[in-house]
């Protein structure tokens, strides 16, 4: 008998057996499941802009032909502190599908060769006001003020700076801000030179001015 056979298996017996001691158990993952963060949360206003608020405009064709309109559907607000107008910061959308020029044919080209909102689809304007100057810091009910107001605009993905001339108003549920002078905007520079080329080449106009004047009236409460 061969006496290296029984030392053979005693080896292969102890390597197979893993010893005395127990398997460590298997390494548990924490797996944890990731939760849809939750949207962001609408900023709160002391005064939220009322229905009759809306942004319009004035806009070129033809060598000169003015065509006005406007925006209905604004909604944010403004916040200050302890009534000190110069304190005044606000934030508002302007709701873009909603364009009235009192001609529904020339709104849809707008809506559809503009801003590029295929059927229902809408879109928006956001204007925040980073600063007020105001030429008296604090309105009695009845009272207003010239002022002076830096705004960000931005719209389809780009935002410009602009300066206002505004006056503000306090009424005795809140106050109203309405434009002096309108603001100058120019669509090349708004990110809205295909728009414009687009609407001049669907409506054959000869002639279709980059510059757009804006004004606003706003009543918050």
């Amino acid at each position: 008998m061969n006496r290296s056979l029984p030392l053979l298996l005693a080896v292969v017996v102890t390597a197979c057996s893993g010893g005395d001691d127990p398997a460590p158990p298997p390494e548990v993952v924490d797996r944890q499941v990731e939760e849809t963060p939750a949207p962001p949360a609408e900023p709160e206003f002391m005064f939220r802009f009322g229905d009759s608020s809306k942004v319009a405009f004035v806009s070129t064709k033809n060598e000169g032909v003015e065509v006005p309109g406007s925006f209905l559907g604004i909604t944010g607000g403004l916040n200050l502190t302890d009534g000190d107008i110069s304190t005044m910061t606000g934030d508002f959308s302007v709701a873009l599908e909603r364009v009235d020029t009192a001609e529904p044919a020339r709104d849809l080209n707008i809506r559809q060769a503009v801003f590029g909102l295929a059927a229902d689809a809408s879109g928006e304007a956001r204007v925040t006001v980073t600063r007020v100057q105001p030429g008296t810091n604090v309105l009695e009910v009845g009272g207003e003020t010239d002022a002076q107001a830096d705004l960000d605009l931005t719209l389809l993905g780009t935002t410009t700076s602009h300066t206002a001339k505004i006056k503000v108003g306090r009424t005795s549920t809140g106050y109203t801000v309405t434009s002096l002078q309108p603001v100058e905007l120019s669509m090349e520079a708004l990110g809205l030179g295909d728009g414009r080329a687009a609407l001049k080449e669907r409506c054959g106009h000869t002639q279709l001015g980059d510059g757009v004047t804006v004004s606003v009236e706003l009543a918050v409460e």
